[in-house]
């Protein structure tokens, strides 16, 4: 229910930034600046990285210590993918600061296309987060801070 609750919080930021920001009902008003959208895209991360913290908690208590095996490991590595997946359709939605739109799409793609490779191939999670790295490099150097994996 918090998580309903947190998702609730994250709509209604977004659309208090969207209403605040509208003017005289020009839509190009609704834009985020740079600074706005990196507070905003990291406050979305960080609920993703609780959430995926929350999923791994959860899965991992079903499982019985060291003796997982690699289908159980491959599907906890999945049931994480989630929320990522989630994050990652969160931070396309965000109004994108003007001229920034090359650099947004890019890290949001990076992201999808570090899912898409977990997806084909969870062990590659489960030994590294190497599929991760072009997304990660990325969104640190645009600023956001919290969208590491």
């Amino acid at each position: 229910m918090s998580t309903q609750r947190s998702g609730g919080t994250a709509v209604a930021v977004a659309l208090t930034l969207l209403i605040g920001g509208c003017g005289g009902g020009d839509s190009e008003s609704a834009t985020l600046t740079k600074a706005q959208f990196i507070k905003e895209a990291n406050s979305i991360c960080l609920k993703g990285e609780a959430k995926r913290g929350q999923v791994l908690n959860e899965v991992s208590q079903g499982l019985s210590g060291s003796n997982i095996s690699p289908g159980q490991k491959e599907q906890l590595v999945l049931e994480v993918l989630t929320p990522y997946e989630g994050t990652t359709a969160q931070l396309a939605e965000l109004d994108v600061p003007d001229g920034e739109e090359k650099r947004v799409e890019a890290i949001v793609a990076a992201m999808e296309e570090a899912a898409d490779r977990v997806k084909a191939d969870p062990n590659t999670a489960i030994v590294s987060t190497a599929p991760f790295n072009k997304a990660n490099k990325l969104a640190r150097g645009y600023g956001l801070d919290r969208c590491d994996v």
